[in-house]
């Protein structure tokens, strides 16, 4: 299978199955940590710890998720696509929140606490 071919359609290739499925792994293990960076101070190695753990892989199992569900409901060409595309704007967006903004944390909590999310640095 072409490297073209397992970014499109990741859920008909094994070793990609098996990373998804490690994936579900690596997010139980870092909820601790997600928990730990919320209960700290807002800012701090924590927080970017958990950002950046987050940032690595979260947009990967959401594409292989969303690809199974394309597999069972739209399945041609154009949707696998259009879900790389959407996969690789969303993943930049997390890079953006990540490295220049309040992060992943810090921009989820206030869904939580009704508290305002500090302004973005220029």
């Amino acid at each position: 299978m072409s490297p073209l071919e397992k970014l499109v359609t990741p859920d008909y290739s094994t070793s990609q199955f098996h990373l998804y499925h490690n994936s579900h792994l690596a997010l139980a293990a870092s909820m601790p940590l997600v928990g730990l960076a919320v209960a700290a101070s807002p800012t701090g190695f924590l927080n970017t710890l958990a950002d950046l753990t987050l940032l690595a892989v979260v947009p990967y199992h959401a594409h292989v998720g969303m690809n199974q569900v394309l597999t069972d409901y739209a399945n041609f060409k154009s949707a696998r696509f259009a879900m790389a595309g959407a996969s690789a704007l969303a993943t930049l967006g997390m890079i953006k929140l990540v490295l220049g903004g309040p992060g992943i944390i810090n921009s989820v909590m206030p869904l939580f606490t009704g508290k305002k999310v500090a302004d973005w640095e220029d």
